[in-house]
């Protein structure tokens, strides 16, 4: 799910509830950085960080936000030919306009 303000731009990454729990979301503030927050309950969190929760939250600023994308690309780069059909796949399916161009 996105959501979209004059303020700020908002996906949801990931929410699940159970037995474990986990909610993550990236937001883009009004100055245009990458901030990113996550929430773990449950007894895995338990065992794993000695507390039934954990909270967290990443910022990438605005001057940095391309550079992190570009390095996101490549870490998930698996081979040539899919990846711009992939970013295509997931801009048509978002309703985000792009352009592509072969020769």
């Amino acid at each position: 799910m996105a959501e979209e303000t004059p303020q700020r731009k908002h996906l949801a990454i990931e929410h699940t509830n159970g037995r474990n729990s986990r909610d993550i979301d990236a937001y883009i503030n009004e100055n245009g950085d990458l901030y990113i927050y996550g929430y773990d309950c449950g007894p895995v969190t338990s065992d794993f960080f000695g507390s039934s929760d954990y909270e967290y939250h990443l910022t990438i600023k605005a001057a940095d936000k391309d550079m992190i994308l570009l390095h996101v690309l490549k870490a998930l780069h698996n081979n040539p030919e899919a990846i711009s059909s992939r970013l295509m796949d997931i801009a048509r399916e978002n309703n985000i306009n792009y352009g592509f161009h072969s020769f």
